[in-house]
């Protein structure tokens, strides 16, 4: 479950922060997306079953075209548009990204709780 940190005025225009189960001691680490995880990304995409590309993309591409992962990875600044990572941490394996969850805010970010 994410917590999710209070902005306080003087704060606003900063990103908020999430901190997952992992981070107190169990479940998996939640990150932001970083441009490091391109290739994990692109990868993900191809492990995808065409049934699932279709469903999620409105077409059966077999690998994510260049200017489409440009604009998943590149777009997100962190404020408009949020991307979280979750981790997959297997034991005695490297850290591997598993699944992206994103928002991207409609209108300006208002910290006065309006």
């Amino acid at each position: 479950m994410l917590e999710h940190e209070r902005l306080s005025r003087q704060e606003c225009g900063a990103p908020p922060t999430a901190t997952s189960s992992a981070q107190r001691g169990g479940g998996a680490p939640l990150r932001r997306l970083r441009p490091t995880d391109r290739d994990h990304l692109a990868a993900a995409f191809t492990r995808l079953s065409a049934t699932t590309r279709a469903d999620r993309f409105l077409t059966g591409m077999p690998r994510l075209p260049t200017m489409m992962l440009d604009k998943l990875i590149d777009d997100v600044d962190g404020h408009r548009h949020v991307a979280l990572v979750l981790i997959a941490t297997p034991p005695g394996a490297p850290q591997v990204p598993i699944a992206v969850g994103r928002f991207v805010r409609a209108g300006p970010w208002d910290c006065s709780g309006r």
